[in-house]
């Protein structure tokens, strides 16, 4: 056991004795080294002093040669064209001949002659001969050391004194040769040792081998100085928790010393040291603000350490200890672990306004691209973490006059920092206006000073700053988005607040009356900026593109409010008219103030308009097609908001000339003529009237419609387009009202339902086919004519039905209503032929023939039909004569006559 012990205690002093012998050896070739430069270094500046003169000598000589050399002969003059000349740099004795080889530089100050000096011979300068190999004797010297000693010896002979230390003192402690006490001081004596040894190394060399060593020696001392302090503590008692924390706080003092010799290695071991003595030391106290005049002290001094070594990467390790306290603390708070973390704030504020200084008072000019990277990060974590935070704040102490107060410094100075280095923190706006927003969602307080003046108190302020900055930032986009998000959403946030989340009133102030009085001041702050904007575009022009668009920007966010606060305001029943009537002054406003995008604003309110009216709309269109009835209650407001939605629309589309308000102005003219038609069918007209009669006076009115459509719309195709749809809505009512269901019937003759049901469609379908014709729409001329010649047969076919009294077409008719029918059909025919013939119209002559031909199959085949014998066999001759003779004549006369005009 005693050779065991001896053996260790001879491997704990050859690890001691290692490093310094190392040293001692490294050193003694260093000044070797360092001798043997300065002998180089003297010999080459006697070089220097000697060369010019015996330069100038050979320059003499080689003149005085020239000029008693003989000239020379024309084979000598060809030789020294081939001889390579002297450059201007080059003494004319330097230049090689044909039996001197080129000497090089070295040849040439190895081989300097002994200029004459005072009448004397000069002595003879022999530089070492060896000198390169000097100098790559060093290099390799340096290389070696540091590849060894900086790779593999130091950092392991750092742990090896460590385990050392360690094993010697657990040997101790297991055979009872030193008491408590004495572990400790001796832990500490060590602890110090190596601190001293390890600065000492650092301070007395500078290779790089042995920086590392002097950073192993103070990283073991100060890991040793740590363990002795908690040692002292927890495992013996000798000493309180805050006589440790004290020893432990100047271990970390100690590191940070340390490191302005050893490296960024110590001084990191002094921080996680630093940020782990309060866990280490808890005194359960709870003593929250004296923890964070700690940590920010630390903090502190880790910033001014990075500030003046220049190790960016320590500063955001510094704050992650920093804040993963403070956060800790927080949690603890929201778990109810305690009932407060009193300091929080100002310890936010300290590290915020810390990196403000050091931002506005700092130069960059030394600092790495890398490590500006690194500062612009740990300023995003300073802010975003502690505008967090102080939000975390804010919600656990249930909104305090106090924390409000100091949560609002924090918020301003993000936006002050964001305006004075606009260049690196124009985001900041965005952080500040961030931590307004949430603060004022969450904010459970009834009181208006607290809920609502502070919030829009520093929104406004937040939209101030923002929109100046516009005018003087390179980040011109950036600012005007800020300004304009805080003008659109800081009201909608407190209105989510009060009616969605916290459920509270603002009695005693009238509710909705509120909220249109602020929605109407923030909309004329809007209409003020836009103003402004008009008359003063900062660096760009009031007139150009840019500046009109930022104009456009807040008028519509102006209108926007205004709408949301009228919304607000207004009963349900009123909303389209709001909409509505701000679509119209919005029109009014863009064509006055010439600002772009109308179709922005205008879809935003012609969608507010469509959903409002959505239970109208669909009551006018079931009532227009026939498939429902028009809900008529509270007539005055749905009309109103019908008429102010067709004029809105309308001025929609003249302002954006987009085609899809066009469509939507006229469908909504058309429904609203069906619902005041619905209105006043049931409001206006007598009881008595039929329902025919009513309908069909729909139809008549869709009919007339669709030809004035066309005679108003004589440019372009939407007068066209209306009348086709018009048209088309009445063909579809005759088939489905007026023919399927039973509806065409009147009450007398020809002045009933059926003149509104087919008469009116009759004479609008002329009219419309005798315009298209004569404005060259020949397609729906033909249609027309078609629809005209089909109304005519069946209004016709109607008006003797209801002359005989009958009401179902041929079924139960007598002889004299069957034969009145083939004789109006005939003089039809004829009608449609003549106007044919007149109008020189193709598609009447077609119309005829067929008519004509249906009137004689009815003749023969059903007027006819009681006939028998020889009588039906009459019949049916005159059946053939008689379509025969039609066809002679219509492809003899008519058809051949169209083809010679064609």
């Amino acid at each position: 056991m005693e050779l065991l012990a001896f053996i260790l205690v001879i491997l704990f002093i050859c690890a001691l004795a290692l490093p310094w012998i190392n040293l001692a050896r490294i050193s003694s070739l260093q000044g070797e080294i360092e001798a043997l430069e300065n002998k180089v270094e003297s010999q080459r500046k006697e070089l220097v002093r000697l060369e010019p003169k015996h330069a100038n000598k050979k320059a003499q000589k080689a003149k005085q040669a020239e000029k008693t050399a003989p000239k020379p002969t024309h084979l000598e003059k060809r030789q020294a064209q081939e001889t390579p000349k002297a450059t201007p740099d080059t003494p004319p004795d330097s230049v090689p001949t044909e039996s001197e080889p080129t000497p090089s530089r070295h040849s040439m100050a190895d081989k300097k002659e002994a200029l004459p000096l005072n009448g004397k011979p000069a002595p003879t300068i022999q530089p070492p001969a060896n000198l390169a190999t000097v100098e790559t004797g060093l290099a390799e010297i340096e290389v070696a050391s540091e590849d060894w000693f900086g790779n593999v010896a130091v950092w392991v002979g750092g742990v090896a004194l460590l385990m050392a230390g360690f094993f010697m003192i657990k040997y101790a402690i297991d055979t009872g040769w030193l008491t408590p006490i004495r572990r400790l001081w001796i832990t500490t004596i060590f602890g110090g040792i190596l601190c001293s040894a390890g600065f000492l190394v650092s301070r007395k060399t500078t290779l790089r081998a042995n920086e590392t060593i002097g950073q192993a020696l103070s990283g073991a001392g100060i890991a040793c100085l740590y363990f002795a302090s908690y040692a002292a503590v927890h495992l013996y008692g000798f000493m309180g928790k805050g006589s440790g924390f004290g020893c432990m706080v100047m271990v970390t003092v100690l590191a940070i010393a340390l490191s302005l010799r050893n490296g960024a290695p110590i001084a990191l071991m002094g921080l996680i040291g630093g940020f782990f003595t309060p866990y280490l030391m808890s005194t359960g106290t709870h003593d929250t603000v004296s923890l964070f005049t700690y940590l920010f002290l630390l903090y502190g001094a880790a910033q001014v350490l990075c500030y003046v070594k220049g190790w960016w990467l320590l500063s955001i390790l510094a704050l992650f200890g920093a804040y993963i306290w403070s956060v800790g603390l927080l949690i603890g708070w929201a778990a109810d672990l305690y009932a407060h973390a009193d300091g929080t704030l100002v310890f936010l504020l300290g590290i915020c306004g810390l990196n403000m200084a050091w931002t506005l008072f700092r130069n960059d000019g030394h600092v790495s691209n890398a490590g500006k990277k690194v500062i612009r990060d740990n300023r995003a974590i300073i802010w975003a973490g502690g505008l967090l935070q102080a939000l975390a704040v804010l919600w656990l102490g249930d909104f305090g006059t106090i924390d409000m107060g100091m949560s609002a410094l924090l918020c301003l100075g993000s936006l002050a920092l964001s305006v004075l280095k606009d260049e690196e923190f124009y985001w900041g706006g965005y952080l500040a206006y961030g931590f307004v927003a949430v603060s004022a969602l969450i904010n459970p307080e009834s009181n208006h000073l607290i809920y609502f003046a502070w919030p829009v108190g520093l929104g406004i302020l937040c939209f101030a700053v923002s929109y100046m900055q516009y005018f003087r930032s390179a980040y011109r986009e950036a600012w005007l988005t800020l300004s304009l998000t805080v003008l659109l959403s800081l009201l909608p946030i407190l209105y989510l607040n009060r009616e969605f989340i916290q459920l509270h009133s603002l009695q005693p102030i009238q509710l909705d009356l509120f909220w249109l009085l602020a929605a109407s001041i923030l909309a004329a702050i809007g209409f003020a900026v836009v103003e402004h904007l008009k008359r003063n575009g900062g660096d760009a022009h009031p007139n150009t593109q840019s500046n009109t668009h930022s104009q456009t920007a807040f008028a519509i966010a102006s209108f926007l409010l205004l709408g949301g606060g009228l919304w607000e305001y207004l009963p349900h029943s009123y909303w389209a008219h709001a909409a509505g009537g701000l679509l119209i002054l919005a029109m009014l406003y863009w064509k006055a103030r010439k600002l772009t995008w109308p179709e922005v604003i205008a879809g935003m309110f012609a969608g507010a308009w469509l959903l409002n009216m959505i239970f109208p709309i669909s009551g006018a269109f079931s009532y227009l097609i026939g498939f429902g009835d028009a809900d008529t209650t509270r007539a005055a407001i749905t009309l109103s908001a019908w008429g102010i939605g067709v004029i809105a629309f309308y001025a929609a589309y003249r302002q954006s000339r987009e085609p899809l308000f066009a469509w939507i102005t006229g469908i909504s003219a058309l429904l609203a003529v069906a619902s005041g038609y619905a209105h006043v069918a049931d409001l206006a007209m007598p009881t008595e009237w039929s329902h025919h009669l009513v309908d069909g006076g729909l139809t008549a009115l869709l009919a007339v419609l669709a030809a004035i459509a066309l005679t108003i719309g004589k440019r372009g195709q939407a007068g066209l387009v209306a009348s086709w749809v018009l048209g088309g809505l009445c063909i579809f009512r005759l088939v489905t009202m007026h023919l399927i269901n039973d509806g065409a019937k009147g009450d007398s003759f020809f002045f009933n339902g059926l003149l509104l049901q087919f008469g009116f469609p009759f004479i609008a379908s002329y009219a419309l086919a005798w315009m298209c014709r004569e404005r060259g729409h020949k397609g729906s001329a033909c249609c027309y004519q078609i629809a005209a010649m089909g109304l005519a047969f069946i209004w016709s076919t109607f008006l003797v039905q209801d002359f005989f009294g009958g009401n179902r077409l041929i079924d139960g008719a007598g002889d004299a209503e069957m034969y009145t029918y083939s004789v109006v059909w005939l003089l039809l025919a004829i009608a449609y032929q003549s106007i044919g013939l007149l109008r020189e119209i193709q598609t009447l002559h077609v119309g005829s023939l067929l008519l004509l031909l249906i009137t004689v199959g009815k003749v023969f085949l059903m007027d006819a039909a009681h006939l028998v014998g020889m009588y039906r066999v009459l019949s049916f001759l005159g059946l053939g004569v008689a379509l025969i003779g039609i066809g002679y004549f219509y492809n003899k006369v008519i058809f051949k006559r169209n083809a010679a005009n064609a």
